[in-house]
């Protein structure tokens, strides 16, 4: 992707939506409600997108230099077969849709709270933890480093 086509999809129109100053995107003085403006993570490489005001002209420098220096995780390419365990799945992936409104939204009463652990207990959520724990230890032993 081409860098203009970035700050076009992220910031709009320059000279029109935007305007840079020392290196950054930012609003055009009476024009802080532009037709159009939305997020320089949403459209390709944000690495070539300018950044937006506030940010710094190096923002983007300093974030390549992050991930750069990023550890990867040693558990980076395990996938678990999760042929023995669809049944137990479904019966938790069924629970926590139950549940979920109540208890992220903070909602839930203690009683239901108890409910919804118990139910996670009778749908086999420690069948499911046990099968990735074991093809995990596996996996990791035969990938040692």
């Amino acid at each position: 992707m081409d860098c203009r086509i970035a700050n076009l999809l992220a910031w709009g129109i320059e000279g029109t939506d935007y305007e840079v100053v020392d290196g950054e995107a930012c609003y055009i003085e009476g024009n802080e409600s532009p037709a159009y403006h939305t997020n320089d993570f949403m459209y390709g490489n944000q690495f070539i997108t300018l950044p937006w005001e506030g940010s710094g002209a190096d923002m983007r420098e300093q974030a390549l230099a992050v991930l750069q220096e990023a550890t990867y995780s040693q558990y980076m390419g395990f996938a678990c077969d999760t042929s023995s365990i669809v049944n137990e799945i479904s019966a938790v992936s069924n629970c926590l849709s139950e549940y979920r409104p109540q208890i992220e939204t903070g909602m839930a009463s203690e009683e239901v709270f108890n409910d919804f652990l118990e139910k996670l207990d009778a749908s086999g959520v420690d069948k499911i933890v046990d099968c990735y724990q074991q093809q995990l230890d596996a996996w990791l032993q035969q990938n040692e480093q």
